[in-house]
């Protein structure tokens, strides 16, 4: 039997992801003990926080939805799914050098000057617009499951997303300085990517993955989505500084803050009997609790004064995100290409409750310089597991498919052998 063609993507994903945690954990390294080989901290950041977004979350998550697409699709094309996700692997590769070397600046070759970040990120959004369309196209006419709902409104909050990343480029065509506008292409790209994009289609995932129980927890799902609909293009204001923001706008904010909270808590009120995927889900309420509490100024302006958005980000990315990733891998590739997934949990909880000493809810009596080191050691534990895995799943070319491969692809009468090459 072939083998299907998402166990290489998941592999070269996880290879960006032991990249870009190798990478974060260098940032840290290199602010407490000093910079290595001539480069520059902000550098170091762009490269990390560009290659979990563009190398590790997308292209894994766009493999699930091509298989699960596969499995109930009739129309023929599928390797353009494959084409496409080969292709944001490959960019991810030169979108990471340049920012690592050069960061947002234009590299010199010569006498020119070149902005390689921006070309290749450029390219990378391209590749998001085939994906887009190819998904539309293949899924057009089916029905629409629960997953199907998420990945619709995910797919159309990718596309939204990426009009931070031209807004960006207008403010600078147009020399525009104002820093609300400035801020607000930043949030409407990172935000709306990591709450439209990234959550909704893992929640899709997690669906594909675990049947919804009864009628009413389908409704409540139903129901949720719209919240997502209506709350998702108003909460990315919520992240920018409070001073930046008019009060008629902050109050959108809160007011789509709080629908994308309880369109949070009805997913997770629906899953709760997902039990394989408690841990995720957890933090996931824990992204949700906070997104409400964001949605009041005092508390906002309180979470602002505590430097709490880092520990919020990667509680959602490296928590929710990341780990079911890995949970889905499991079940659709096979187990044998995810070892080590309960060291991937535990190294991942370690580290986030790391940060804590880092924000300023910490006791100052009780801060120091050792919160740092600490976080910058145990930012190898998540390195180490994703290396092991990528070198099991490497040297045993070979296995069992997962049982969600072979459901997913029995559901259209087609045995996983016959799907397998797309």
């Amino acid at each position: 039997m072939r083998q299907p063609w998402g166990r290489w993507a998941w592999l070269g994903a996880l290879f960006f992801f032991i990249l870009a945690a190798f990478t974060g954990a260098l940032f840290r390294y290199g602010a407490i003990y000093g910079v290595p080989w001539g480069l520059h901290l902000d550098n170091i950041r762009h490269a990390h926080s560009h290659l979990m977004y563009f190398g590790w979350v997308t292209p894994a998550l766009m493999a699930f939805m091509a298989a699960y697409v596969e499995g109930r699709s009739s129309r023929g094309g599928m390797s353009g799914f494959r084409r496409v996700v080969l292709a944001i692997l490959i960019l991810s590769v030169f979108v990471y050098i340049p920012f690592l070397l050069y960061g947002y600046k234009p590299a010199p070759v010569g006498e020119a000057r070149i902005p390689f970040s921006v070309i290749f990120s450029t390219l990378h959004i391209f590749a998001w617009y085939a994906f887009v369309g190819l998904y539309w196209r293949h899924t057009r006419g089916m029905p629409r499951t629960q997953a199907l709902r998420l990945w619709d409104a995910a797919t159309v909050f990718l596309v939204v997303a990426s009009l931070g990343a031209w807004g960006r480029a207008v403010l600078a065509a147009f020399k525009v300085t104002d820093p609300f506008w400035a801020s607000a292409m930043v949030h409407l790209f990172l935000d709306v990517f990591s709450d439209g994009w990234l959550v909704l289609g893992v929640l899709g995932l997690v669906h594909a993955l675990h049947d919804v129980p009864d009628e009413k927890a389908g409704r409540v799902a139903d129901g949720s989505l719209y919240l997502f609909w209506l709350g998702v293009p108003l909460a990315f204001l919520l992240g920018m500084p409070l001073d930046l923001v008019p009060p008629t706008l902050r109050t959108l904010a809160g007011v789509g803050g709080a629908l994308l909270a309880f369109g949070l808590f009805g997913q997770l009120w629906v899953l709760r009997d997902a039990r394989e995927w408690r841990l995720p889900l957890i933090l996931l309420a824990i992204d949700s609790v906070a997104t409400l509490g964001l949605a009041f100024t005092p508390v906002a302006r309180w979470g602002e004064s505590m430097g709490l958005r880092i520990l919020y980000l990667h509680v959602l990315l490296l928590g929710f995100v990341s780990m079911s990733l890995w949970r889905a891998a499991e079940y659709v590739w096979g187990g044998w290409l995810v070892r080590g997934r309960r060291w991937f949990d535990v190294s991942v909880v370690v580290l986030l409750l790391a940060l804590i000493p880092l924000t300023r809810v910490w006791p100052s009596m009780w801060q120091g310089r050792w919160a740092w080191e600490l976080v910058a050691w145990l930012s190898w534990g998540p390195v180490l597991v994703g290396t092991g895995a990528l070198v099991a799943g490497i040297v045993r070319p070979q296995g069992e498919v997962g049982h969600m491969w072979q459901r997913w692809h029995v559901a259209t009468g087609q045995s996983a052998g016959s799907q397998a090459g797309g």
